[in-house]
């Protein structure tokens, strides 16, 4: 299997932290069809993962190259993960490590009235333009926007709730914590607090 530069990394840095003895990379739900670019399953928390790398186009128009980064990192990944999201509620046992949908996915994922999904898009591509646009690097978080966003912002309800971060964020993130159930706890107080 073939990885681009950002799951290569999003790989690399689960690997080496908390969430390799709970996470499976590029799982899939028939043969040659990618479920996500990571799953985790850590008793009834679900975290989907979905990793886009896509060049910002600095010669463009700024709101044009931002609309069409957008269209293709963001939304791009909250499709993937409504998609996996529907799959693991309706054909849990449809789950597979291969991509040949040979190797059944070894962990027990919960039931759809027990499963707590966190839906996680690592959106990479932009830093540079929106260091140079706005001073740093990250993404600005607009609770308001939805897939209309405003320039360098990006919303969290699509309709479900979506944690938007680069590969870098999510690596700083990974950093304050030593657990799994840390991460988690993150996430439910960031959705809350949001």
């Amino acid at each position: 299997m073939s990885f681009n530069k950002s799951e290569e990394r999003l790989g690399e840095l689960i690997r080496r932290t908390f969430l390799s003895m709970w996470t499976y990379q590029s799982p899939h739900y028939a043969k040659g069809k990618e479920l996500c670019d990571a799953l985790v399953v850590f008793g009834n928390d679900v975290i989907i993962m979905s990793d886009k790398l896509i060049s910002f186009d600095a010669q463009a128009n700024k709101s044009v190259a931002w609309e069409r980064w957008y269209r293709k990192a963001v939304a791009g990944s909250i499709r993937q993960l409504r998609g996996a999201f529907n799959q693991l509620t309706k054909f849990p046992q449809r789950i597979f490590c291969d991509v040949h949908a040979s190797s059944p996915f070894p962990l027990v994922i919960p039931k759809a009235e027990n499963m707590r999904v966190h839906l996680i898009a690592v959106a990479n591509g932009c830093a540079d333009a929106h260091l140079r646009s706005l001073g740093y690097p990250g993404l600005c978080i607009d609770t308001h926007c939805d897939n209309d966003s405003p320039f360098m912002s990006v919303g969290v309800k699509y309709p479900e709730f979506v944690h938007v971060f680069s590969t870098a964020a999510l690596e700083a993130i990974f950093n304050c914590f030593d657990t799994t159930r840390d991460l988690i706890d993150y996430l439910v107080r960031k959705q809350e607090a949001l």
